[in-house]
């Protein structure tokens, strides 16, 4: 179906891009080709999705529990600090990438 197609590849919604330009729907097409190619069910794409924020939030916590535990007091802020602006920065700059990279693939 189109609607999935679409949700899949862009959210949900009309497929749209860099200045109003709608996409093409074989662009749409290709998006979920791709998926669907490697993966027999959007539930499974769910569901590895989840994991991953597991993950990652438990690797967040853990990194910040082990700074508390392993940390003297005068040296603990500070960790706490730098690992919370390396995380920041981190997703800022990953941000700041995905727009080029966006531009790039709209381009297509």
């Amino acid at each position: 179906t189109p609607t999935l197609r679409c949700f899949v590849n862009t959210g949900p919604g009309p497929s749209v891009c860099e200045r109003g330009v709608a996409l093409s729907p074989s662009v749409c097409e290709r998006g979920v080709a791709v998926i669907v190619g490697f993966l027999p069910s959007a539930w499974l794409v769910f569901v590895i999705v989840l994991y991953e924020g597991l993950l990652g939030g438990a690797a967040y916590v853990n990194t910040f529990y082990f700074i508390s535990k392993e940390t003297g007091d005068r040296q603990r802020e500070f960790a706490m600090v730098a690992a919370s602006v390396g995380d920041s920065l981190g997703i800022a700059v990953s941000g700041l990438i995905a727009f080029p990279v966006h531009r790039y693939f709209c381009s297509l």
